[in-house]
This record gives C-alpha cells, sequence and structure tokens, in this order.
C-alpha cells in the first residue's frame, strides 16, 4: 500500500483515509496496480486480482547492425534491440535492411527470462556490366580503386558512386542502383582534354550573350534632343508662312 509492505494475499486489514495506491506483486508475474479513493467507515472490497506472467526479453542481433526489426508483423526498431515479449509463445522475427535479403527466426522466451536472437543477413546482388573506351582506364567503385574498368561487377542492391578516369582524359562519374535481376549494362567514353576544349568553346559561342549592355541610337540623347528642336522650329516657320 503506498509503496508499504502489508502482507500477503488474502488480505483483510484497515486503511487512512484518502487516496491510496494498492500494488499487488509476485515474482515472475506483472504488477497489478489500482488507484483507491478510501472514505472513514465505508468497506473497500477489491474483486479477486489475476496476475498475468511476467514478459519474457528478446535481445535481436544482426550482422550488419541497422537492420529493421519486426516482431509477429509489428515493427520495433532497429538491430540491435532488446524488446519486452509474451513469454511461453514462439515468435516471428524478420529483419530486413536495403542491399541485402531479408532474415527470419522463431524464437520462444519464458516469463522473466531472456533470449538472444542472432541473424546474420546475405547480401542481395545484382550484376553491373562495365565497357569503356579506352580499356584499360582505371575503375574507382565507392571510393576504392577495383582494377580496370571494363569488366562485370556483382554489387549489393544499393546505390554505387562509380568513377572511371586516366590520365589525359576528362574524368567520368554516376551513381549506379542496381536491381536484382537485371544486367545493368553501361558503355563510357572517356573524352580526351583536346575535345573537352573543344566542346566548350563550341558551347560558349553558341550560347545567347546576355548582360551585353544596348548601343545608343546614332547621335545619343543629346543628338535625339537636338533633332527635336529643329522639328519644332521647321513646323513654327511653316506655320508663319501659312499666316
Amino acid at each position: 500500500m503506498d509503496k508499504t509492505p502489508l502482507g500477503t494475499t488474502p488480505l483483510r486489514g484497515e486503511l487512512i483515509q484518502g487516496t491510496r495506491q494498492v500494488t499487488v506483486r509476485l515474482a515472475g508475474y506483472k504488477d497489478w496496480s489500482r488507484r483507491l479513493q478510501v472514505v472513514a467507515g465505508q468497506p473497500i472490497d477489491i474483486p479477486d486480482v489475476r496476475l498475468e506472467k511476467a514478459d519474457g526479453y528478446l535481445q535481436i542481433v544482426s550482422e550488419p547492425t541497422g537492420a529493421a526489426v519486426t516482431v509477429d508483423g509489428a515493427y520495433l526498431g532497429q538491430s540491435p534491440v532488446r524488446l519486452a515479449v509474451a513469454p511461453d509463445t514462439s515468435h516471428r522475427i524478420a529483419v530486413i535492411k536495403a542491399g541485402f535479403l531479408p532474415g527470419e527466426s522463431r524464437a520462444r522466451v519464458e516469463s522473466g527470462q531472456e533470449e538472444t536472437v542472432q541473424i546474420v543477413l546475405a547480401p542481395e546482388l545484382a550484376a553491373v556490366l562495365l565497357e569503356t573506351i579506352p580499356a584499360d582506364a582505371e575503375l574507382i567503385l565507392d571510393g576504392t580503386p577495383h582494377g580496370t574498368a571494363s569488366q562485370q561487377l556483382e554489387l549489393t542492391t544499393v546505390e554505387h558512386e562509380i568513377i572511371v578516369r586516366k590520365p589525359g582524359y576528362a574524368t567520368w562519374r554516376a551513381s549506379v542502383t542496381p536491381r536484382r535481376g537485371v544486367v545493368k549494362r553501361l558503355r563510357i567514353r572517356l573524352k580526351t582534354a583536346e575535345e573537352m576544349a573543344r566542346e566548350e568553346a563550341a558551347a560558349l559561342a553558341a550560347a545567347p550573350r546576355r548582360g551585353r549592355p544596348r548601343q545608343p541610337a546614332r547621335g545619343g540623347v543629346r543628338g535625339w534632343w537636338w533633332g527635336m528642336r529643329v522639328r519644332r522650329w521647321l513646323g513654327w516657320r511653316g506655320c508663319s508662312r501659312m499666316g
């Protein structure tokens, strides 16, 4: 009662008036707890209390880590993770991570006990075929040298950075995401420095010239002003002659 032990069930006793927190506790079972409003002179009858078995615990570990974990179809976090589950029941555990095949297992744990479930995921691979000119260009895969660029790769189905380079040529760079069951073909032709220079020069020549200052009319503003004065004077002269 209010965190003070009173004895064992069944129990009959007296309570001090006011709001009281009653807790029934037994090792291996979940606590039962209720808040009661006690009034002097009024008896309180608490119905029979049925305790539920305490949860068991599953420690779920995957290789690689950071995989999504579901237990009996419900998402419960990323590995590694410690979960409370119903005891004495078989649970279906699934682990999913991009670039890997899904992993599954079943586990059963007793009340108050803890079990570790370890799942190793197999990589999900797909083919990427590189055909490069020149054929002896160097391949950089995800920041690591990977031999000659013209080759077939078996890569996990996540985004990869591919760089093809050779001295004297412009470097080619792209991001590629392979798909399972599909052979992705990349035909790459490196351009020489001379080719790149010619293309840039042609692009600059073809581009519209923006920001070029507009040329004023012949004579400029001053010439326009004098022209208007002459036209007005001629018009006035004409009117005088007609008069």
